[in-house]
């Protein structure tokens, strides 16, 4: 397996402190979102395996929608913070990441009740280790 350079930088400075980068960085906010993301897409992720059905039903939040929610407002939280010098590659590959899985999380949690979603997840579990690799957590498992 072929390491990025922020993968390994992971490896040499121990992944405590790679983990802690971001709440350095941007906040305890910012912090609170990525450590929660695994198990928001996992949520998204059951929600939507359930078998799609020809009559919308009446659900008030979603855990797709809180997906992107999540991620539209980390994205918000990084675009207010002016990062250091030493933090700079990391927020370009995180800001960069955090675009995709945006875009991913908006079509999963777009999907129609009747529209199956199981492409939509193809694309958005990657999406969103991709964050979690730039921010130095492990991925969604």
């Amino acid at each position: 397996m072929k390491l990025d350079r922020f993968s390994r930088q992971a490896a040499a400075n121990g992944c405590s402190e790679v983990s802690g980068w971001v709440r350095r960085a941007y906040g305890e906010r910012a912090s609170e979102l990525i450590t929660e993301l695994a198990q928001t897409m996992r949520a998204a992720e059951s929600e939507a395996m359930v078998p799609r059905t020809e009559e919308p039903a009446e659900v008030v939040g979603t855990a797709r929608q809180t997906l992107h929610d999540d991620l539209f407002e980390l994205r918000n939280v990084l675009l207010k913070v002016d990062v250091s010098e030493d933090d700079h590659d990391r927020d370009l590959h995180l800001r960069a990441a955090l675009s995709v899985a945006i875009g991913a999380a908006n079509s999963l949690a777009g999907a129609s009740h009747s529209q199956p979603t199981a492409a939509y997840l193809r694309v958005a579990k990657p999406a969103i280790d991709g964050v979690l690799r730039a921010a130095g957590e492990p991925n969604v498992g």
